[in-house]
């Protein structure tokens, strides 16, 4: 997965009692999800789609952690699920020379070093050292 893709996930509410439910309110903090079962007959079931984009920080977390709850009076139920995310950290480095010959001992020749993060994963207290220097 990748940052801006959606993940899918489909909420599945079940009256495994003896009484039909009314109202019975449905929540899903990541994904926004906030609705209402009307109506839920003994041993009904009903499916409610919902998605979330992932983020950065979804990838940098390793996963996505996520909880649906159901609750109608005194009883609330609730689902997680975590979908893992593939890290792939990953460097490139390249170093280039600004003077492309030299005349003389002394001579200063100048270098540019360019790190680029070309993995999927947020990098910190990344090291760069160079033998010249």
């Amino acid at each position: 997965a990748a940052v801006g893709d959606e993940l899918n996930y489909t909420v599945v509410v079940t009256n495994t009692g003896n009484v039909t439910l009314s109202n019975v309110a449905v929540s899903d903090p990541l994904t926004g999800l906030n609705t209402t079962i009307a109506s839920l007959a003994p041993l009904a079931s009903e499916s409610i789609t919902t998605s979330y984009t992932i983020t950065q920080a979804d990838i940098d977390a390793g996963k996505v952690d996520n909880t649906a709850s159901a609750a109608v009076g005194a009883v609330n139920v609730s689902a997680s699920e975590s979908v893992t995310a593939t890290q792939s950290p990953a460097l490139s480095i390249t170093k280039t020379a600004t003077e492309s010959s030299f005349a003389s001992v002394g001579d200063v020749l100048n270098y540019t070093i360019v790190v680029t993060n070309i993995g999927n994963v947020t990098l910190s207290n990344v090291a760069v050292s160079d033998p010249l220097t």
